[in-house]
């Protein structure tokens, strides 16, 4: 990897000049905020500003023409590393299933790992490079505990302990030592500090009243169509969260002749302990790639119990919460076990696999990791709006649900995007990385404080749900009302009584509110979303019309410009005619159920009619 080796020399040259400005004495691995003496580097994972006693490096992924081949690379690696492993764990576990049905249960976790031990690998060569000592709290580089799934192990790589332990093991297959100190007494940094009860208002629940009709209605349509769906023989099933309601699984089921749908089932619990014994029997590294001889080391520690150890209950939740193997429709592959073994008996037994798009900013993107894992030589993908090779063009049931229910309302809508950020680098893509994760806030904050009094006291903060834990936002953005709709729904349902809503990020709220029609506004940093080639003149014309901004004060000039003819500017001719560009590009309408009901009679290998 050429490229990448001179990616690596051009950044340690711009970390040199960091180091000696901060005259830095080590390179921090702890949990805390720095030693206790002295001032450490600390990675990219953490705010700009560090906090006392820590400099953070520069962040690396600022160098968007690396993020390509780093991506490549990652993939490589798991795919050789799942053809080492395959034998291995057969003969643990005394099976033939041979690489393509370990690839399908592993690739989504060990694509995480990958990822996260060649961003964490680049600062320990880095720090070594300039000749800092690693330095790590008492007891933070020891070996974490086996993680029990797969779920737990994603988990893990975001967790600041362990991520200080796998720093702590990256540099001893090095042969780089790590010196434990006691870390500064001192509140958590910048950033990271809890936030304090209490702060912003009250998140109230509004209860829209055509929401509680619809689950009135969907709680006794739901009722009959398990009875029914559960009486019927299955020709083909569909496996996790689809955005499908029972009433269309019932209307599926009836014009295919038969439907099964699990949208999952949890992994076991009486996992046994890890066995030295069988990791012992593990892929010993070798090979010339430093970065898959790292993975390869590290497997013993990371491999999750529930490949290994507990694979025998693993199965047998598959098979009696998914059924025996058929032709299947998978709608957010991840990590997850149990519906991986599901998806791996059902590519054995020669059944197709189907991948249908359930969100996100794959397929938009320039480069996304994600893709990989679906979008496979010879396979099939239902996709929303992108075309290609294998990509069968399919709407989707949850943007046909809501397009065009726009109904107005005197609020201003802000979408806030994932909060905390996830700025643990566990795949690579044109999307934030590392700590440019928190720009999305701030920049939705200076578009608040940049705002006019009058349009200001309008907004509301659709928050995010708090995956990853609780964290501090920007002030601006703590004191803004966030009382509206709550359930799965419910970004869709604050965007159809919204005045107008502002979304930070170019992901699926953005496509969900332009699907809905009502006026919208995107905000985000052009340099960390980067769209596909063929998709950038179509994003351009947005920001002509002043649909897209990447300035929150233009952002704010434009809102407080517009807001007395809202509808004068949403539907003038030009700015129509960009949103619909957009939105027959990435969210295509059409019969949903025709398309959805054709595909999986096409994969069944049944001649039905629509019925």
């Amino acid at each position: 990897m050429a490229d990448l080796a001179a990616f690596e020399r051009s950044y340690t040259d711009r970390a040199r000049v960091a180091v000696a400005a901060a005259a830095a004495g080590g390179a921090w691995l702890g949990v805390d905020s720095g030693p206790r003496d002295g001032t450490a580097v600390a990675g990219w994972w953490r705010p700009a500003t560090g906090g006392a006693g820590v400099v953070v490096l520069p962040n690396p992924w600022d160098e968007r023409s690396a993020i390509a081949p780093m991506e490549l690379q990652c993939w490589s690696v798991t795919e050789r590393v799942v053809t080492r492993l395959a034998p291995a764990l057969d003969g643990i576990h005394g099976v033939a299933h041979g690489p393509a049905w370990w690839h399908r249960v592993l690739a989504p976790w060990l694509l995480h790992v990958v990822s996260a031990i060649a961003d964490r690998r680049l600062f320990i060569r880095t720090c070594a490079e300039l000749g800092l000592p690693l330095l790590s709290a008492d007891g933070a580089g020891a070996a974490a505990d086996v993680a029990a799934t797969m779920t737990d192990g994603v988990s893990g790589l975001r967790d600041r302990r362990r991520c200080a332990s796998m720093l702590a093991g990256i540099a001893a297959e090095l042969g780089l030592e790590v010196a434990a100190v006691t870390p500064r007494e001192q509140d958590a940094p910048a950033g990271e500090r809890q936030e304090r009860p209490g702060g912003g208002r009250a998140a109230a629940v509004v209860r829209d009243p055509l929401l509680a009709f619809d689950h009135v209605r969907e709680a006794a349509v739901a009722r009959r169509a398990q009875r029914l769906l559960l009486r019927e023989p299955a020709q083909v099933a569909i496996v996790g969260h689809s955005g499908l309601r029972d009433g269309d699984l019932l209307d599926l089921g009836r014009r295919v002749g038969g439907l099964r749908h699990v949208a999952s089932v949890p992994c076991p619990s009486d996992i046994p302990v890890a066995a030295p014994t069988q990791r012992a029997a593990l892929p010993q590294p070798g090979g010339a790639d430093e970065l898959e001889r790292l993975v390869v080391a590290l497997l013993p520690r990371l491999l999750p119990r529930s490949v290994l150890e507990g694979l025998a209950p693993v199965k047998a939740a598959s098979a009696s919460g998914y059924g025996p193997p058929m032709p299947v429709v998978a709608c957010n592959y991840a990590a997850d076990e149990v519906q991986n073994v599901f998806l791996a008996e059902c590519e054995a037994a020669g059944h197709t696999v189907v991948h249908a798009q359930h969100g996100g900013f794959y397929l938009q993107a320039a480069v996304n990791a994600q893709e990989r894992l679906e979008l496979r030589p010879g396979s099939e993908f239902w996709s929303w709006g992108a075309s290609g090779p294998g990509i069968v063009p399919t709407p989707s049931p949850r943007l046909e649900r809501v397009r065009g229910t726009a109904r107005g309302g005197s609020c201003i809508t802000l979408i806030e995007g994932l909060h905390p950020p996830d700025t643990q680098v566990l795949r690579f893509a044109s999307t934030p990385l590392g700590n440019q994760g928190y720009d999305g806030a701030e920049r939705l904050a200076a578009f608040v404080e940049a705002a006019a009094d009058t349009s200001r006291g309008h907004m509301r903060l659709k928050r995010f749900p708090p995956v990853l834990g609780a964290g501090p936002r920007p002030a601006a953005l703590a004191r803004l009302r966030s009382d509206g709709p709550r359930g799965a729904r419910a970004a869709t349902a604050w965007m159809r009584r919204s005045r107008l809503t502002v979304v930070s990020y170019p992901d699926t709220p953005f496509l969900e509110s332009m699907v809905v029609g009502g006026p919208t506004i995107g905000l985000w940093n052009s340099a960390h979303w980067e769209w596909r080639e063929e998709l950038r003149g179509v994003v351009e014309g947005l920001e002509r019309v002043g649909i897209v901004f990447g300035d929150p004060v233009q952002a704010a000039a434009h809102l407080d410009a517009v807001l007395p003819d809202l509808r004068g500017w949403w539907e003038s001719p030009e700015v129509a005619s960009a949103r619909t560009t957009f939105v027959d590009h990435l969210a295509r309408p059409g019969d949903w159920r025709a398309a959805w009901a054709a595909g999986l009679r096409g994969i069944a290998g049944t001649q039905l009619s629509a019925g």
